[in-house]
């Protein structure tokens, strides 16, 4: 039996980071970067299991989990990719959750819980570690972009778009730096955001310092990279 996975994320090298990994276990990927197009695919292709973050541009990744649990009567299993926690009215529509950054181990796990008609899911010698460096290059670049335009964001008081590139931001961090002090940083930004303490000056510059100091934290990382290459 061929198992076929749907996964969504908008940060193309969580994509393609999922797809190695899931590619690795014999699963067969089709990757999409918002919930129209994974519905669109969803709805013309049969998958035997849909990954998807939750945060994502226009429509969230609930809104894709409840499109495929009602069209599927609950058979397809749905596992969130995101670092945030799955909501509890919609815990009910997802089997589980893969957190970042992605372990290999931990998927073939979960995936093979769901026992598709007793599929062997195939163990090849690459590690995650190898995977990841792989993007690694592409995720930093990335995510110092996403830094710049967060500060630029947080400078124009576009609160909404703030919080959803500090998510992409988060994820990156979660990926590349996942024992960093960046983390600590990214939540607290994302706490001040939540809570919309920025009418205050000196609030604007803690997260302009915090922001500079994930751009070091990735600067940092980089050229760890570059020293392993």
């Amino acid at each position: 039996m061929l198992i076929k996975a749907l996964i969504v994320d908008d940060n193309p090298i969580n994509n393609l980071i999922l797809k190695d990994i899931l590619s690795e276990l014999g699963i067969t990927v089709i990757a999409e970067s918002s919930v129209v197009a994974a519905i669109v695919k969803y709805n013309s292709t049969p998958f035997n299991i849909v990954i998807t973050d939750i945060v994502l541009p226009n429509e969230t990744g609930y809104d894709l989990a409840m499109h495929v649990h009602a069209n599927s009567n609950g058979m397809i299993p749905i596992i969130s990719s995101s670092i945030e926690p799955i909501e509890s009215q919609y815990k009910h529509l997802f089997f589980g959750n893969i957190s970042k950054p992605f372990d290999r181990d931990s998927i073939a796990s979960l995936i093979m819980t769901l026992q598709f008609n007793n599929q062997t899911l195939e163990t090849l010698p690459a590690t995650t570690t190898q995977i990841i460096s792989k993007y690694a290059p592409q995720l930093i670049s990335t995510a110092k972009q996403d830094a710049s335009k967060l500060k630029a964001l947080i400078k124009s008081n576009d609160i909404d778009m703030a919080k959803r590139t500090l998510h992409q931001l988060k994820g990156a961090i979660y990926t590349i730096a996942p024992e960093s002090n960046a983390i600590h940083h990214i939540e607290t930004i994302d706490q001040l955001l939540t809570e919309n303490f920025m009418a205050k000056s000196h609030v604007i510059r803690d997260i302009e310092r915090m922001i500079d100091e994930l751009s070091d934290t990735l600067s940092s990382v980089s050229a760890i990279y570059n020293q392993g290459s």
